[in-house]
């Protein structure tokens, strides 16, 4: 078997249960993993697999402020940490001060305008559209008007979701809702905050359970060549119809495969991927 150095330390930001399962997978290579996390208490901080846990809120920060955060971090390690983005927020944070940490971190060369639209589920929506990627019909109303217009149509239900990712559901922190008639629509519009509202879009819904939400995980190199690609099946995601998996089985699905890796390679992404969307396999 082939000697593989596990070494060079990872530092993932922002430490939910998906940062876990990274770190319980590089852990138990033996490769030292640490979290950054705004929550003391993130789940991943009581990991056996954690070093050690930085208390840090990227998204309350300055990028700036956050930049010296984590080269003060780096300086604990003796060589080059792999730097691991876990969301949107992380993601963009490091393509945009990419300069500043690379010669503390390793992490892939990114666009900070791909990841902007990547982020962006309008930009998102389009991109796929132009690249013949199979998507949900959406709207993007701008005004109280839109919506009364959309309220009245026969297409319910439909998912009412942030463009940007961010809660579209005042009080509960939600970022999806699923909407199934005209007068709940506007009752959930209402409930928006003025920024809520502009950050607004309406989704096709696509039936079937919990377990016809396919995902995709890959790793692309410099060449946006994938070199490794794993399929899987949720079996069930918290919250209900609108989370992540809290149960999934691994399972080749070969279109989910091709159309994520084309996709992935014609827009020029590189590192790692975690993509999951609703597909029927059958």
């Amino acid at each position: 078997m082939r000697h593989v150095d596990c070494s060079t330390p990872a530092v993932v930001l922002e430490f939910h249960h998906g940062s876990l399962g990274i770190a319980r997978t590089l852990g138990r290579w033996g490769v030292p993993v640490y979290g950054v996390d705004a929550d003391s208490r993130a789940l991943g901080f009581a990991s056996r697999y954690c070093r050690d846990a930085f208390v840090w809120d990227l998204q309350e920060q300055s990028g700036e402020r956050s930049v010296d955060f984590l080269l003060s971090c780096a300086r604990r390690f003796e060589r080059r940490a792999l730097l691991i983005p876990t969301s949107d927020t992380s993601a963009m944070f490091v393509a945009d001060h990419a300069e500043a940490l690379a010669d503390a971190y390793i992490f892939p060369a990114q666009s900070p305008a791909l990841i902007r639209s990547l982020s962006n589920k309008r930009d998102l929506h389009f991109l796929a559209k132009k690249l013949g990627i199979p998507t949900p019909a959406a709207s993007f109303p701008e005004s109280a008007d839109d919506i009364a217009e959309l309220s009245e149509g026969d297409e319910f239900p439909l998912v009412l979701r942030g463009i940007d990712g961010s809660p579209v559901e005042a009080g509960t922190g939600k970022r999806i809702v699923i909407v199934r008639s005209g007068a709940e629509l506007l009752e959930r519009y209402a409930a928006l905050s003025d920024a809520d509202r502009k950050n607004l879009m309406l989704q096709e819904y696509i039936p079937g359970g919990d377990d016809t939400i396919w995902m995709f995980n890959g790793y692309f190199d410099d060449h946006s060549e994938c070199l490794a690609a794993f399929t899987g099946r949720k079996l069930r995601q918290h919250p209900v119809h609108t989370g992540a998996a809290s149960l999934g089985i691994c399972e080749w699905n070969e279109e989910v495969a091709q159309q994520t890796i084309h996709f992935m390679k014609t827009i020029g992404y590189r590192g790692i991927l975690d993509i999951g969307f609703r597909h029927d396999a059958r």
